[in-house]
Order: structure tokens, then sequence, then C-alpha cells
């Protein structure tokens, strides 16, 4: 998902929705990356690569 859809995408936004209200982990534009929860973000990135 991060190596397919974010490069080509011209917005994007993950959401953490297992709660309410909703968290947003982050959100960017092309070549713009904006993180909102990093933990959360680098938690979901390391679990995607296996890092």
């Amino acid at each position: 998902m991060f190596n397919l859809y974010i490069p080509i995408a011209d917005y994007w936004m993950f959401i953490d929705n297992s709660k309410s209200p909703f968290d947003i982990l982050a959100e960017g534009q092309k070549g713009v990356e904006n993180i909102k929860n990093e933990l959360n973000w680098t938690n979901l990135k390391k679990g995607y690569y296996g890092n």
C-alpha cells in the first residue's frame, strides 16, 4: 500500500477507525507527508515493511 498507492494518489489519508472518534494517523499529497500520530504511523509502517 505504501509503495503502490501513495505515490500515485493526489491526496491520501490513513485513519484508525477502531475507536470513536477516529484518529487520523497521517495524510499527504504528492511528495508531502503530514504525520498526525507518529507512534501509530511508525508501528503501521514497521508491520508493513517487517522491520
